[in-house]
């Protein structure tokens, strides 16, 4: 389930590596009096500078066509081995400066009512935008997004045989990424490694569960007294605000730091309260296909 990747391979290229490439173009640097040259090798992004070589793109696309059909690690192996012969160098030794792992889902509902009902997440900023919603901070982003549009807007056919509810899912190292996968380094060969695989796979499944819930409000028989019917009220004018927006507005007041973290743990509170509210069905959907996809990486 890898997708885009960014290699680096620190070792003086050579120039047969021209003749592999379309849509050439030299670049000069003013400054430094470096000459570059960038170029494409079927989807992926290659530039050649003086001291190696960055290559840049979805890995299944460049090995299958598409990145609606996950790579398994043995697939990954021979993308690697197939982009090593096409540009005669031994792009498994390549340092990995980025690294993204998805998984596209055939939903039963439009893929809108997905995202409307995932919430906040602890460590990222939530980034909605057209056909998709975005987590991120500095180093990484989980991305959820409308993957028959992307196909519509890139002008692509979506695979015979799937639906048109697609809901894709990416978690994105950005950047130092031996760092955040605790590794003193990762290299291409590793991709196909067990052991990084699995450990991609799980963060991919953790960091999606790390993200709140949007539940929906239920008024039933348990609710008789004033103090329940207040709570109730509360829980109604939290969504009507967004849990979001409530928190963020906590963080500007001029309140001290125990005040803050009272009302923050207030807020998240109400934003679950049991007996009052339940989960989307639509989260429950996506919870079962993240569910499975990490259990057949394991398989």
């Amino acid at each position: 389930m890898y997708d885009t990747v960014t290699l680096w391979l620190d070792r003086q290229p050579h120039s047969g590596i021209l003749a592999a490439l379309s849509k050439v173009a030299e670049r000069r640097d003013y400054d430094s009096g470096e000459v570059t040259y960038a170029g494409k090798l079927k989807n992926l992004d290659v530039q050649l500078r003086t001291k190696g070589v960055y290559v840049s793109g979805s890995l299944p696309k460049f090995h299958v066509g598409n990145n609606l059909q996950g790579l398994d690690r043995s697939q990954i192996a021979r993308a690697i081995e197939d982009l090593s012969d096409n540009l005669g160098m031994p792009m498994d030794g390549a340092k990995v400066n980025r690294l993204d792992f998805g998984c596209t889902f055939e939903m039963t509902s439009p893929v809108g009512r997905y995202l409307s009902a995932l919430g906040e997440s602890r460590h990222y900023e939530r980034v909605p935008y057209r056909n998709g919603l975005e987590y991120r901070n500095s180093s990484r982003a989980l991305s959820f997004y409308d993957k028959a549009n992307d196909f519509r807007r890139h002008r692509e056919t979506v695979l015979e045989g799937m639906g048109p509810n697609l809901l894709r899912y990416e978690y994105r190292l950005t950047r130092r990424v031996a760092g955040q996968l605790r590794r003193p380094e990762v290299t291409a060969s590793m991709l196909w490694g067990e052991g990084l695989y699995g450990d991609i796979a799980v963060r991919w499944q953790e960091e999606y569960f790390a993200i709140g819930r949007l539940h929906r409000l239920k008024l039933g028989d348990q609710v008789r007294r004033v103090k329940q019917l207040e709570r109730v009220l509360a829980v109604a004018g939290l969504k009507a605000f967004g849990e979001g927006a409530v928190l963020a507005m906590i963080e500007v007041g001029e309140l001290g730091s125990m005040q803050k973290y009272r009302m923050r743990s207030k807020v998240r509170g109400l934003a679950i309260a049991e007996g009052l509210t339940k989960p989307e069905d639509a989260i429950s959907e996506i919870d079962a296909k993240v569910w499975e996809a990490v259990r057949c990486c394991a398989a």
